[in-house]
């Protein structure tokens, strides 16, 4: 496919693989699209704007293997399925305001992230974030539940507030070399 950019404004709902495999799509928009399948957007080296204002809830394996995203912002969603964004090396933003719940395999190997925003996250699955060795903060106001496997292999993580948190499953923090500074 030679397309680098997509337009579909009237777009309610994709099944599963909506673009996976698509090495040359730059821009896409999608400003009605409410619900994503799995294995949504997979695989796009060259994807670098995304624009999913109305995005309320995806599948699994949401946002894998896109080399040149840097920013996501998806300020509706609400819900979303296991490996949400999983080896997205140019990740440097994610801002998911109105997130209440993540699965498993939530934030793995986005080795740019810095700037992780989820002000409204009350539970977080197994392996919330993995392999992600830039964040140096995190602060989860609303965190009350987390799964095995929390955090781990974070190296860079030196600030972690959960204010809030009640429950957590096995391997909480594991293997956080530069980690000093804790606040529950």
């Amino acid at each position: 496919m030679q397309i680098k950019s997509l337009n579909l404004p009237e777009l309610n709902e994709t099944g599963d693989y909506f673009l996976y495999y698509d090495s040359n799509l730059v821009n896409l928009s999608l400003p009605n699209l409410r619900e994503a399948g799995n294995y949504f957007l997979g695989y796009n080296e060259s994807l670098v704007n995304l624009s999913l204002p109305n995005l309320s809830k995806t599948g699994d394996e949401f946002l894998c293997y896109n080399e040149s995203l840097v920013n996501l912002s998806l300020p509706n969603l609400s819900k979303v399925g296991d490996d949400f964004l999983y080896h997205n090396s140019s990740l440097f933003n994610v801002s998911l305001p109105n997130l209440s719940k993540a699965g498993n395999h939530f934030l793995c190997y986005n080795e740019s992230l810095v700037n992780l925003s989820l002000p409204k996250l009350r539970e977080a699955g197994d392996s919330f974030l993995c392999y992600n060795e830039s964040l140096v903060n995190l602060s989860l106001p609303n965190l009350s539940e987390a799964g095995d496997d929390f955090l781990y292999y974070n190296c860079s993580l030196v600030n972690l507030s959960l204010p809030n948190l009640r429950e957590t499953g096995d391997w909480f923090l594991f293997n956080h070399r530069k980690f000093s500074k804790k606040d529950f």
